[in-house]
Order: structure tokens, then C-alpha cells, then sequence
């Protein structure tokens, strides 16, 4: 994955770190009930980064609110998929303790695509909480 980061600290509405990410996927899709398998490059683009809540800077005491987007597409030929991931959507709440623990609590919207029936599933929400230790 290739990121272009901005080394913003609070400078514009508190915006830490603001990102744009591109990835390439080598996708092998394999059904056991299908063949022949398929191969496929997919692009992933990512765009996030954290907004400070009662700091300019990420530092002890911070409660932050960290975002990221992402965008799926196929390059090239597209495979038929059960699940294609096609939109994900990710919004969290953190607060860091001291510098080297904080708790985060995300919440995600996933959204993917049936390509065998040309139809959206229906959409995922995920929760999950995070203890992050940093040495």
C-alpha cells in the first residue's frame, strides 16, 4: 500500500495526519461448487485520518475521533463474487491514557456486491474496541 500522509497536527479543525492511501489486490476467487477459478487485480482507495477533540495534538488526555473511507474497484476484467467488497466506511471514538495506552472504539458500515445476481447485499455493521499498547 502506497500512503501520502500530511503532517498536520491540529492546524486545520484539529485534523491529525489526514491520509490517502492506494492499494493493488492479486485476487484468486476459488468456489467449491464452481469452476474454473478466477484471477483478478482489484484497486483499493483509502482516505482518513483523526480529528482531535480537546487537544491540538495527539498527546495524554486526548480524546480523538479517527475516520477512513474506502473505495473498491476492478482493474481490468471483473470476477463474479458472492461478497465484493464495494464501499467501507469507518468511524471510531479513542481516548489516549498515557503514551504508550489508549482505548478505541470503532464502528464500521461495509457494504458489499452480489456479482452473480447484479445486487447489493445487505450492509454489515461492525463494532469493535480496540486496547492499543505501544512499546
Amino acid at each position: 500500500m502506497t500512503t501520502a500522509r500530511w503532517l498536520t497536527e491540529g492546524e486545520y479543525l484539529n485534523l491529525y495526519y489526514p491520509y490517502f492511501a492506494v492499494l493493488i489486490e492479486n485476487r484468486n476467487i476459488y468456489y467449491e461448487d464452481e469452476e474454473p477459478n478466477q484471477h483478478t487485480f482489484r484497486l483499493r482507495l483509502r482516505a482518513g485520518g483523526k480529528i482531535t477533540l480537546n487537544n491540538e495534538k495527539m498527546t495524554v488526555g486526548t480524546v480523538f475521533i479517527n475516520f477512513r473511507g474506502e473505495y473498491f474497484t476492478d482493474i481490468g476484467k471483473g470476477v463474479t463474487e458472492r461478497f465484493a467488497s464495494k464501499h467501507r466506511v469507518m468511524l471510531g471514538l479513542g481516548y489516549i491514557f498515557t503514551y504508550a495506552f489508549r482505548a478505541e472504539f470503532y464502528y464500521y458500515i461495509h457494504q458489499s456486491r452480489n456479482t452473480y445476481k447484479d445486487e447489493f447485499n445487505t450492509t454489515d455493521n461492525i463494532f469493535s474496541f480496540l486496547v492499543r499498547h505501544y512499546f
